[in-house]
């Protein structure tokens, strides 16, 4: 559904690209990508909340409100640096990396496949900050 400004239901694009079918303005239906399971779980939580336990009101589209198409790339960046896990504890850097990862794929799902404007989101780094490496596995010699 459209609100009076025309722009459409950020909730009705998610759904739409999440289950991998969408109408794109000039009216084409397309069948995109096939989602795993963990991917749409991620991007529903991170983008809409979906799935979130009761009080949990940290996603997205509840953070960003009405400016949802009319952000600023800082308010990704405080968004991200807020973030915590459902016990309270601040987010690890990489779940935030892959949080900013889900609203910046949004973002170019938007651009790419429904003609939106361009947002010229910095790259995940900047915005989610730094993510440690992973430990290196180490190997004895028996091992392959």
């Amino acid at each position: 559904m459209n609100s009076p400004t025309r722009a459409p239901d950020p909730h009705a694009v998610l759904t739409g690209w999440l289950s991998g079918a969408y109408t794109r303005p000039d009216g084409q239906e397309v069948i995109g990508r096939v989602w795993d399971e963990d991917t749409k779980y991620r991007y529903g939580l991170y983008l809409a909340g979906i799935d979130a336990p009761p009080g949990w009101k940290q996603d997205w589209f509840t953070y960003i409100g009405d400016l949802v198409w009319h952000f600023d790339p800082l308010h990704i960046q405080d968004w991200a640096s807020k973030l915590t896990a459902f016990d309270g504890t601040p987010l690890a850097p990489a779940s935030r990396g892959r949080a900013v990862s889900a609203v910046r794929s949004f973002y170019a799902h938007c651009e790419d496949d429904l003609g939106a404007a361009r947002w010229n989101l910095p790259p995940r780094r900047a915005l989610a900050g730094p993510t440690p490496p992973a430990e290196r596995e180490t190997l004895t010699r028996f091992q392959t």
